[in-house]
């Protein structure tokens, strides 16, 4: 205003005289960023999968290369999650039992097989607002209640009790955190000779499933 510019110029023309304070616009604050969202962080989970055994290593397995056979596998498992380890990392145990049927001649299977391990997962992508993803690895023990006939045909040696390797990757709809679609690799072997010398390898299987999800639900950072 015209007043208060007289009042500047006069204090600024006669020492001593102090200075009108021009009121300062109201300060504004934008609403707190949501820096959290609902995450569902599962105590436990329930999976059941299914398919096909292949006589590849694992490598073309994971490239989803691999030769699938008339054997097949279905399973469930029970997981529990135990700590997290660092940012959006998890480890976790998990029990699972399988039954093997199908193959042909040599290859025919009839059995059980019940594996313990334990699992370590990451829960972050990039792409977790469409499908939230996490991925898995997890080691353990496995024992067939019987030596299987798959592993004996392809790799000449096998034994009832080896190593056992899981490969996972679960991806779940933002509206429905607690169910998810899985793939997993399922492994036995002898951990290159560890547990029997003359068997370098034993069998994948290549399988999808169904994992349902329940326990707590936390806030974790953006």
């Amino acid at each position: 205003s015209a007043t208060s510019s007289i009042a500047l110029m006069i204090s600024a023309a006669v020492p001593g005289t102090p200075a009108a304070v021009a009121p300062s616009a109201p300060a504004t604050e934008d609403p707190p960023a949501d820096r959290t969202r609902p995450v569902l962080r599962p105590q436990w989970a329930v999976t059941t999968f299914g398919g096909w055994l292949t006589d590849d290593n694992i490598a073309p397995a994971l490239q989803f290369r691999a030769t699938l056979f008339d054997n097949k596998i279905f399973g469930v498992a029970v997981s529990r999650r135990q700590a997290r380890l660092w940012k959006d990392s998890e480890w976790g145990i998990e029990g699972q039992v399988v039954k093997h049927f199908g193959g042909v001649g040599e290859l025919a299977q009839d059995h059980w097989e019940f594996n313990g391990l334990s699992t370590g997962s990451w829960n972050r992508f990039p792409w977790d607002g469409t499908i939230d993803t996490s991925f898995a690895l997890g080691a353990g023990l496995s024992y067939a209640t019987d030596v299987p006939n798959f592993e004996l045909y392809w790799k000449g040696a096998s034994r009832q009790l080896l190593f056992y390797l899981l490969v996972e990757a679960v991806g779940t709809l933002p509206n429905h955190p607690q169910w998810g679609f899985v793939w997993r690799i399922h492994h036995r072997s002898a951990a290159y000779g560890l547990l029997k010398d003359d068997l370098k390898g034993a069998s994948n299987a290549f399988t999808f499933g169904l994992k349902y999800m329940f326990g707590s639900q936390v806030p974790r950072p953006r």
